[in-house]
């Protein structure tokens, strides 16, 4: 009597049909999902990824994986997150740029004269 056993080394491959009734399924969802509560289907997409890396679900990391539009925004959002980050931990603070504002007071005009705001390291030249 033999017996056949069947191994896979590593994770077994997921069936590009599972992807595309994933797909199909997730994308119905989301579209019904934004009619009825008028949020952004970027920001439902992001709930979605951010479900399925935390609970490490295969299916939907590799649909995100496999769909452009999907994986650019995975991408971006992984690069603000990390800039967050950094901020958060060097304890980033926005510097504060004033505006030099100049004015001519007399001028051809009732008003009066030329009125400019410029950036500090921009040189005061009088023709620009």
């Amino acid at each position: 009597m033999k017996y056949q056993v069947e191994f896979h080394f590593g994770i077994r491959e997921i069936s590009k049909w599972k992807i595309y009734a994933t797909a199909l399924f997730l994308n119905l969802a989301v579209v019904l999902i934004v009619r009825t509560l008028k949020t952004t289907p970027e920001q439902l997409w992001r709930l979605i990824d951010d479900f399925g890396r935390e609970f490490d679900v295969r299916l939907i990391n590799e649909l995100f994986l496999q769909v452009p539009e999907l994986l650019d925004s995975r991408i971006e959002a992984d690069v603000t997150d990390a800039i967050e980050e950094y901020k958060n931990v060097v304890e980033w603070e926005e510097p504060e740029i004033n505006p030099v504002f100049t004015e001519v007071e007399d001028g051809e005009t009732l008003l009066g004269g030329e009125m400019r705001y410029r950036a500090p390291w921009i040189k005061d030249t009088k023709g620009i």
